[in-house]
């Protein structure tokens, strides 16, 4: 029996990965046109933009939720938030300056992607077929949301949006608290996306 971390990744990975080479087949034919001008080399500038960046045009998740907001969905007190990107996303994760266990913090995660209807729909019929237990729809938020396994995923605006909240490890009502904090979180982030 797969985890819950690995049964997430699996997830991830099956939901990302045809985001992820539907945008590398893009880019491919993007340079196969003649017209395109050469590949920048290493030493451009284009090539020295941070990894955090991501698609530019999303939304900066870091800021569609505030320190104090994050602070009192996790209970208590956060680090700055951490940008990131990875494949054209664009993340950002609030991180509580207490570890628990002795080995992680608590923590809000905010992904950001773009995504066509089709392949929301696509994504969403896969994981009914293969996971329907463990996915749960949410009326409210977005244009279409669920949870699955412990993520809140949103599609709103031709955007897919990961929420993810880890929070309350050991307590009784782990499951609920998480998917709560989860809501909280889309509530506040969701209307502030342009």
């Amino acid at each position: 029996m797969l985890s819950s971390r690995d049964q997430k990744s699996i997830v991830i990975a099956k939901y990302f990965l045809p985001a992820v080479l539907l945008l590398c087949l893009a880019a491919c034919n993007r340079n196969k046109d003649a017209s395109a001008p050469a590949p920048e080399s290493a030493n451009s500038t284009a090539a020295a933009t941070p990894a955090t960046a991501g698609d530019t045009s999303l939304p900066d998740p870091c800021k569609l939720l505030t320190k104090a907001e994050a602070e009192a969905v996790l209970g208590e007190p956060v680090r700055d938030p951490e940008p990131g990107s990875l494949g054209g996303n664009r993340i950002c994760d609030f991180k509580t300056v207490t570890v628990h266990g002795g080995v992680t913090p608590y923590w809000i995660h905010i992904a950001i992607i773009r995504e066509q209807q089709q392949a929301w729909d696509a994504g969403k019929e896969s994981f009914q077929k293969s996971d329907a237990k463990n996915m749960q729809p949410v009326d409210g938020i977005g244009d279409d949301a669920y949870f699955l396994l412990e993520d809140l995923d949103i599609f709103t605006k031709e955007r897919y949006v990961n929420v993810g909240v880890m929070k309350s490890v050991d307590k009784p009502d782990h499951a609920k608290a998480v998917q709560d904090a989860e809501l909280a979180v889309a509530q506040k982030a969701i209307p502030r996306m342009q």
